[in-house]
């Protein structure tokens, strides 16, 4: 018998059986392309953050409007993933100018809230910045 299926039943010889939970909320990452809820599009990833040959959107990245305006993304993930010290952008982040994002054009992944987890310190909370040190570099 494999590893893997002796792992499998507990200790009284009982097949274990994951315990499923309840999904609560999906965030899916944004990348340069992303749209906002205002006709925006996130245009600049100041970051180097990429995933499969896409770069993934950050909080200070911008966001170009079809006036020519700019604003700034200003929430994210949070601590839940982070470049650099900054929290990668998510479907759902806060734009400076009042805006939010609202679609990727890639499915690079996506943040997952289970019934039960932890909360996600500042998770699309505006102006939040993990402490220094803490980013995936």
């Amino acid at each position: 018998m494999s590893a893997a299926a002796v792992a499998s039943f507990d200790q009284e010889g009982k097949v274990s059986v994951p315990v499923l939970r309840k999904v609560m909320a999906r965030y899916p990452i944004a990348t340069v392309g992303s749209h906002t809820i205002r006709g925006g599009q996130v245009v600049v990833a100041d970051s180097d953050a990429h995933m499969d040959g896409f770069r993934i959107a950050c909080v200070g990245d911008r966001v170009r409007y079809p006036d020519g305006s700019e604003s700034i993304i200003v929430s994210g993930a949070g601590n839940a993933s982070t470049f650099g010290d900054r929290p990668i952008a998510l479907v759902g982040s806060h734009v400076e100018n009042g805006d939010r994002i609202t679609l990727s054009p890639e499915n690079m992944g996506e943040i997952v809230l289970f019934e039960g987890d932890a909360p996600i310190a500042g998770l699309l909370q505006p102006g939040y910045m993990p402490p220094p040190g803490s980013g995936e570099a």
